[in-house]
């Protein structure tokens, strides 16, 4: 544990950080697909599947939370980074996986050639900035939580349903006036959309059976993953 004295210094060296005219530090959020999920196959899971992301919650204004930092925005867009990521995990788990740009209904998937459409609709993204003090400097200690529903829809009824949760977090040593508090909000972010979809191509994988098309049809799991 730090000596107690460090906390008022610490104080005193945020407010010199933080002591300017509101500035802006956009977030970038890079991709951050889930590699290690793995059918019940000695390849890939057959089937030529269709994926819709909704995802427009992961754009956000972010702000810290505690003293010293809170005149700044750092604006996040994470949609492109979680399609993305999401596009690329599931190619890694399916034979052909397919982004399309609307829903497509359950009456024009045969017609389109595909065995179904996996839809991911992003319900929540909670992200809590803070500054922590140190001897000499404060830290940006960010923590970001991703929450997901999914549902499987094929050519007759709905195969497979569930939802699930991805959390991560990120500190970083700030720079004058609360640089690089995006850097922790980003990577935490990545983190997080590391994990979610982790827990959903594992759902995926241990379900494969279910997404054969000859298989009987499964009602919704309707399962909550932690973080």
């Amino acid at each position: 544990m730090k000596p107690f004295i460090a906390f008022p210094v610490a104080g005193i060296l945020i407010f010199g950080l933080s002591a300017c005219t509101a500035k802006t530090y956009p977030v970038t959020v890079n991709s951050a697909p889930a590699l290690s999920a793995y059918a019940n196959y000695e390849g890939k899971m057959p089937g030529y599947y269709a994926l819709y992301v909704e995802a427009e919650k992961l754009k956000q204004v972010l702000k810290f939370t505690s003293y010293g930092c809170g005149a700044h925005n750092y604006p996040a867009d994470a949609r492109e980074a979680f399609k993305s990521s999401a596009l690329q995990s599931l190619e890694h788990l399916i034979e052909h996986v397919e982004a399309v740009p609307q829903p497509i209904i359950r009456s024009e998937l045969r017609a389109r050639g595909y065995d179904g459409i996996i839809l991911l609709e992003v319900e929540d993204m909670d992200v809590v900035m803070l500054t922590i003090p140190g001897l000499w400097n404060a830290s940006a200690l960010a923590g970001a939580k991703i929450s997901v529903s999914m549902s499987v829809e094929g050519k007759e009824k709905r195969l497979l349903g569930g939802f699930v949760e991805g959390s991560d977090e990120n500190q970083e040593e700030m720079e004058r006036y609360c640089a690089k508090g995006e850097v922790a909000a980003g990577k935490a972010i990545e983190g997080a959309i590391s994990k979610v979809l982790k827990r959903l191509t594992g759902m995926l994988s241990n379900m494969t059976d279910i997404l054969k098309q000859e298989s009987p049809p499964m009602d919704d799991i309707n399962r909550s993953y932690g973080t």
